[in-house]
């Protein structure tokens, strides 16, 4: 099912490639039977896509990436023949010609959410975190709608990779995009990365926008982090009563208690509450709400119960870990 799909975004691609195109004109420096030559290579690597020969796709695709033609081709023949050799190369896992040529088909202004998307999985998978960056603050400028497709802790791992003094740039592009799409991560606010894009615009000098961006923090352990922090001091100590910590911790566990009355299927929620309480001294709680999810799975397959049962049920009785060992008990704590 996977390949057919992909094989329709190929094709897809095609039909718009050529919807519409015209023969160009043969300029003095490339042979007319050069041109014919490359768009007849087009044409049968559609062909072989449709039969599903896709070594025999990949050596047209090439052929015509190779010509001296290429560059008098028609726009939209161009960026098909370098998006369909990208995502051909990323099937026979070629990733790092996948990558160049994705490069440049996203340069094309037909280039859409698809290619995007299929430039930034290549990009964090060779850990080109730079890149990842690019595509992310990318899609949250054309195609915010879509961010959710992407996993929050992709996310989260390009931006800790992006932490050094080099990198701060892409960073803070990345952040700033998806600050202005109003980006929320699965447990609401990503305040993390709030604080981080905050720190950057303080950087350079942009204090109005710096400020409006940690007024959006709902996160009692980011607010201490900024309260520590000499860089926050023109902001934190100009509005103290905004970083009262105990105010703060009181709202987030408010919060984090609805959205597990919410959502009963969703064990992340749980988890989430549970850290929360850790980090209030609430241990009681911590270790209730984990009985209640054991004896909610005792007798049935948890996944029947929870979506999230095999990702985030280990991190329940965890986090119930963790509540005895502070509580003392700590061989309860050891068999847990």
């Amino acid at each position: 099912m996977r390949k057919m799909l992909w094989l329709f975004m190929l094709l897809t691609m095609a039909s718009m490639a050529h919807a519409g195109a015209s023969k160009p004109a043969a300029p003095p420096d490339v042979p007319a039977s050069e041109i014919d030559a490359a768009r007849e290579d087009e044409r049968l690597g559609e062909v072989y896509l449709r039969n599903g020969n896709l070594a025999a796709a990949t050596a047209a695709f090439n052929r015509v990436l190779r010509s001296s033609a290429f560059a008098r081709l028609p726009e939209e023949q161009r960026y098909h023949a370098l998006a369909a050799s990208g995502l051909l190369a990323q099937e026979a896992k070629e990733n790092e010609a996948a990558l160049r040529l994705l490069r440049q088909a996203t340069g094309f202004r037909q280039a859409d959410g698809r290619i995007w998307y299929t430039r930034l999985a290549i990009a964090f998978d060779l850990k080109d975190y730079t890149d990842s960056a690019y595509c992310v603050a990318t899609i949250a400028r054309r195609w915010p709608e879509t961010l959710d497709d992407i996993n929050d802790h992709a996310i989260y791992q390009i931006a800790d990779r992006l932490d050094t003094t080099a990198a701060q740039a892409s960073k803070r592009q990345m952040l700033e995009s998806l600050h202005d799409a109003r980006w929320m991560d699965s447990d609401g606010v990503p305040s993390p990365l709030w604080r981080d894009l905050a720190r950057l615009l303080i950087a350079q000098g942009r204090m109005d926008k710096a400020a409006a961006v940690a007024a959006q923090i709902d996160s009692a352990r980011v607010a201490i982090s900024m309260r520590i922090d000499k860089r926050f001091d023109g902001i934190t100590q100009a509005n103290p009563a905004a970083y009262d910590i105990d105010r703060i911790a009181r709202a987030e566990v408010v919060a984090a208690r609805e959205r597990v009355r919410a959502e009963p299927g969703t064990l992340r929620r749980v988890t989430h509450l549970q850290g929360l309480l850790l980090g209030t001294r609430e241990y009681d709680e911590v270790i209730a709400l984990a009985d209640g999810v054991i004896a909610q799975v005792k007798d049935v397959q948890g996944s029947s119960v929870y979506k999230d049962f095999d990702e985030e049920y280990v991190w329940v009785l965890d986090q119930r870990a963790r509540a005895l060992a502070r509580q003392g008990h700590w061989d309860e704590a050891i068999d847990q």
